[in-house]
């Protein structure tokens, strides 16, 4: 197995690809651009490129002819840990899920933007919304939590102070 390292002809990327993919086309993966990978000593292959800088081709998937291939596209990351984080958030709302619905939300407006500004390299922005409703039933839980267990601690404070003075005895303070 030999790498083989080629620009592109429309933006000029360096790109890699193995010899074993000769002939196949794929898509340069700075402007999309369909590309057919070059045999070696080819005019098309540039003779000192250095590997480092290079970048692997997006091979394409065999297609019928006359059929339109859409670019490859990721799912980020940021949005699947954002709904994961929302998840994890509405059953823990009483034990560390405010944090995680707030790392939910940073994830999920993260991860929208970044969709939203690259929408060419970038998917999953259903599961950013996911993450971001998720992550605010997760943060309006914990609010709702602290709200009601904390009424019902200054209630209990309370209840104890009033029986101690029926009783005719003062709590310490």
């Amino acid at each position: 197995m030999t790498e083989l390292n080629f620009k592109c002809a429309k933006c000029g990327e360096i790109i890699k690809a193995d010899d074993r993919d000769v002939g196949k086309e794929g898509a340069c993966p700075a402007c999309g651009e369909k590309v057919r990978i070059p045999g070696p000593g080819s005019s098309e292959t540039p003779p000192s490129v250095p590997p480092s800088t290079a970048v692997p081709v997006a091979l394409a998937a065999p297609t019928a002819p006359g059929v339109a291939r859409r670019p490859v596209r990721e799912t980020s990351g940021f949005a699947i840990a954002s709904l994961v984080c929302g998840i994890l958030s509405l059953p823990g709302f009483m034990c560390g899920g405010f944090i995680l619905a707030i790392i939910g939300l940073a994830l999920s407006l993260t991860a929208r933007s970044r969709i939203r500004n690259e929408p060419e390299r970038w998917e999953g922005d259903g599961l950013a919304i996911a993450g971001l409703v998720t992550s605010i039933g997760g943060l309006a839980l914990a609010v709702l939590a602290l709200l009601i267990f904390g009424g019902m601690l200054l209630a209990t404070g309370g209840l104890f102070a009033a029986l101690a003075k029926a009783m005719g005895t003062v709590p310490p303070h």
